[in-house]
């Protein structure tokens, strides 16, 4: 159970049983929960308190199937129930926690996943087949403050003048299925030379649609939202890749690594629209296609027991895609960006990851100390160009940026009863190019980058009696100031820096386990995005009891 200050209570019910059916061969798995989290946020408009209140429910069963000792077979499936309010935001100009509207805004979602493993042990080398089909349905609900211009085309096409006291809103269902396949095949890891191999394919297919909603606007009874606007855009992506990773043992202390993914990328898209909005009904296609690949070199080294040095290079991507058709009244402003067309598609992010560090145990294991130097170059970045009178975008592979950083995390065992640890994170994320009419400037930090970000914990542990202890932890959590957008971009904001406490204290058993815990406890106002005159928000001070029990 939990209290959450400026709202209401919260709670979570979850359970788990393992059921035995045949010995060695055949078990099932069936877990459940329901989870409420409280709401803070109130609409002082409607008189509506606790809005942005979130339920949630799961189930999942797994059916694991040996049928020698060298074989598994594991059968699941999971699913969620999502239920959340109107966004977590309040706007900046009332006091915090409160909003104004008459829409009521939701996010609704219903997700199940089907998983099917088979691990096959060779002795050699090992098999692992995983089989997952994910199927999601969402659909959003926003609202909308529409212009005086679009007003006057609603009442233009249901022939009623829009009434000052209806509400518009914006709702987005969607639809995702996501079947994917993956094979890997290992070695034992008692050679010098240590090896993997696997391919991986995927089938998806994504749904978004979009249409005015007028449910709340009794003026304008005369028509629907798809009346007035509607769009759909379905895309489908294959994937198909094939890896490969050696590892050479070259000493019993020094090791090196090679991999590579190779892989083939199409995307099909077809987008729809109608209405009196969009001039009536459209409808376009357009597909890219690419193939590529990534690297990944590792060096190792046991300089002692308990001290590992490393240093790895390993490169990234992220899917490219298609960009839809822009009218010819653009042409003009394309021209003016740098651009005698607007390109059809863009390709992947070409980003390589450089990092060095050591891994220590000290102290006859009493300590750990961890240390990590990176750097990540990110060339062809995908940047999203609007076209301002235009009223049009596209992605284009443009720009370039650099985040370099340190890690620090460390433990201590200050007593057999005491740990204290820390970890510390500095990051210096800039743009170091920026092409035709892409956003930010160089040297601009990337968005929501802080510069330095840390968190600090003690734990104490001590038995009370035979079979019971008593845990008490506390933790202090930092991350710096940083910018909602490019710096130099006009709607950049940036967000104050913040420090969060927590605390949790309990008594555990063998069997069973209670805590008194608190989050956020000097109840800070962490605004985590600023969106016109609205700023996100996380949740204030919450206190919880939470309860544990095994039979």
């Amino acid at each position: 159970m939990t209290s959450t200050e400026h709202g209401e209570e919260g709670g979570r019910v979850d359970g788990v049983v393992n059921i035995p059916l045949v010995d060695d061969r055949l078990a099932l798995r069936l877990s459940a929960g329901h989870r409420e989290e409280g709401g803070w946020v109130d609409n002082i408009q409607t008189g509506e308190e606790n809005i942005n209140t979130v339920e949630r429910d799961n189930a999942r069963a797994q059916v694991l199937f040996a049928p020698s000792m060298n074989t598994s077979v594991i059968l699941g499936v999971t699913y969620q129930s999502e239920d959340r309010g109107a966004p977590s935001r309040y706007m900046t100009a009332l006091p915090a926690y409160q909003t104004m509207g008459t829409f009521a805004e939701s996010s609704e979602s219903d997700t199940t996943l089907y998983t099917f493993t088979v691990e096959h042990d060779f002795g050699g080398a090992s098999l692992i087949s995983a089989t997952n089909y994910l199927d999601r349905e969402s659909e959003n609900a926003f609202a909308l403050n529409l212009s005086a211009g679009l007003r006057g085309l609603l009442g233009a096409t249901s022939g009623t003048p829009v009434a000052t006291t209806d509400s518009f809103g914006l709702v987005a269902p969607g639809e995702n299925e996501r079947f994917t396949q993956e094979f890997r095949l290992s070695s034992n890891g008692q050679s010098q030379i240590d090896w993997l191999v696997g391919a991986f394919y995927e089938d998806s297919t994504n749904s978004i649609g979009e249409a005015f909603d007028l449910s709340q606007a009794p003026s304008q009874a005369a028509i629907t939202g798809a009346d007035f606007y509607t769009s759909n855009s379905t895309t489908e992506i294959e994937q198909i890749a094939a890896f490969g990773e050696l590892t050479f043992h070259l000493t019993d202390r020094l090791s090196a690594t090679a991999g590579a993914r190779v892989f083939n990328v199409t995307e099909d898209v077809i987008a729809t629209a109608d209405g009196a909005l969009n001039g009536g009904p459209t409808s376009e296609t357009f597909s890219a296609e690419e193939d590529s690949h990534t690297l990944k070199f590792a060096l190792e080294y046991q300089l002692a027991d308990g001290h590992l040095f490393y240093a790895q290079a390993a490169e990234g991507f992220r899917n490219g895609g298609g960009n839809s058709a822009l009218p010819a009244t653009c042409n003009a402003e394309l021209a003016a960006a740098g651009y005698a067309s607007a390109p059809t598609q863009y390709g992947s992010d070409s980003l390589w990851n450089y990092e060095v560090g050591s891994k220590n145990t000290l102290l006859n294991g009493r300590a750990i100390v961890n240390v990590a130097l990176y750097r990540i170059e990110w060339d062809n970045m995908q940047s999203t160009v609007a076209l301002g009178s235009c009223g049009q975008t596209f992605v284009a592979n443009t720009g370039s940026a650099v985040t370099q950083g340190l890690e620090i995390a460390a433990s201590f065992w200050v007593t057999d009863n005491l740990n204290l640890g820390f970890d510390i994170t500095g990051i210096d994320a800039q743009l170091t190019g920026v092409g035709a009419g892409a956003p930010g400037q160089v040297d601009d930090p990337l968005p929501f980058a802080p510069n330095w970000s840390f968190n600090a914990n003690a734990q104490y542990e001590r038995e009370i009696s035979n079979g019971m202890s008593v845990v008490a932890r506390a933790d202090v959590n930092y991350v710096g100031s940083r910018y909602t957008d490019f710096r130099s971009v006009a709607r950049a904001q940036e967000l104050d820096d913040y420090t969060t406490y927590g605390a949790r204290i309990g008594l555990e058993a063998d069997n069973w386990a209670i805590a008194l815990f608190g989050t956020n406890l000097s109840d800070e106002r962490i605004v985590t995005n600023i969106i016109s005159t609205s700023s996100q928000i996380s949740r204030p001070r919450t206190i919880g009891i939470n309860l544990t029990t095994n039979f």
